[in-house]
């Protein structure tokens, strides 16, 4: 039996509301803020994360980057430009780059990422990119566990309660991976995974509604969950090695922003693990709002404020 761990991703919920109440510029309950006036020139651009100011390091086919740009102002405000820069990459085809600045890699090899705002202001930011030619085993807890949690599956209200659904049970918000790894794969004659045809795995085809689900249509084809639960299946749904890193804290960056009304402002979360390593875990986590009146927060980490 697999030692039972608390999955470091149930903190994420609680860091998101924080990091709301921050980039708002607000404690909770306090009075709607005043425009901040005009913000003058943007006379420069900042593209991040960029730590040490080393870049970003992409080690696998699974690595990804919520990338962000700021603009400064000749008021001295800062302002996200994330959705309204343009990017590109030199050299082309190491990755890809889409536009709200989401980053997945293409092949091994460095290249530099350029973001273009409104009168040629620019940032640049150097990245490199191996392992995509390697198929590393996925590591269930760390990676497939956070799937269900991000998409409610293992909910109390959904497959996560005492009962299960429908003749299935996770544990509550993936507090016993080690569980749902023999619900999924051994109970049930092992019928919910299919490894010869991946895409026939009932876990695949009731979450993009190929087959009736009482909960809906969860995601879709060509998301990033779905190609990394058919690729665990394709594996053989490994659990994971006690070796593996486990991640041991996350943060938020920017990590605080005084917004506007009106304006946006884009979240990249960022998990450290055991072995000191940072991975890029905006699409995972849950992002929630304090004060939803003041503000929202989509899935992807988009904050608009009201």
């Amino acid at each position: 039996m697999h030692e039972r761990t608390l999955p470091s991703w149930r903190n994420a919920a609680g860091a998101m509301a924080l990091a709301m109440m921050a980039l708002a510029g607000l404690d909770a309950g306090a009075a709607p803020p005043k425009g901040l006036g005009d913000p003058g020139q943007l006379t420069q651009l900042r593209l991040e994360p960029n730590a040490d100011g080393k870049g970003v390091l992409l080690r696998s086919r699974d690595g990804r980057q919520q990338l962000f740009a700021t603009g400064i102002y000749s008021s001295g405000q800062l302002r996200d430009q994330t959705r309204t820069v343009q990017f590109t990459s030199e050299p082309a085809g190491i990755v890809q780059i889409d536009s709200t600045g989401y980053m997945t890699p293409l092949k091994d090899g460095k290249t530099v990422v350029k973001a273009i705002a409104s009168g040629n202001v620019a940032a640049e930011l150097p990245v490199e990119v191996t392992g995509v030619a390697v198929d590393v085993p996925i590591n269930f807890p760390n990676q497939i566990v956070p799937i269900f949690t991000k998409l409610n599956c293992n909910s109390g209200g959904c497959h996560g309660k005492a009962s299960g659904q429908n003749g299935f049970k996770l544990s509550l918000l993936g507090f016993y991976p080690d569980e749902d790894h023999e619900f999924l794969v051994k109970e049930g004659r092992g019928r919910r995974v299919f490894p010869p045809s991946p895409g026939q795995s009932l876990l695949l085809t009731k979450p993009v509604g190929k087959s009736p689900h009482g909960g809906g249509k969860r995601m879709e084809v060509d998301s990033y969950e779905y190609r990394l639960i058919h690729r665990w299946i394709e594996q053989g749904m490994p659990y994971g090695s006690e070796k593996d890193p486990v991640v041991v804290g996350i943060k938020c960056l920017p990590e605080g922003r005084v917004m506007d009304r009106g304006t946006d402002q884009q979240i990249t979360v960022m998990a450290t693990y055991s072995d000191g390593s940072t991975e890029d875990v905006t699409r995972m986590a849950l992002f929630e709002a304090n004060d939803p009146e003041m503000a929202e927060v989509n899935v992807t980490g988009l904050v608009k404020t009201h």
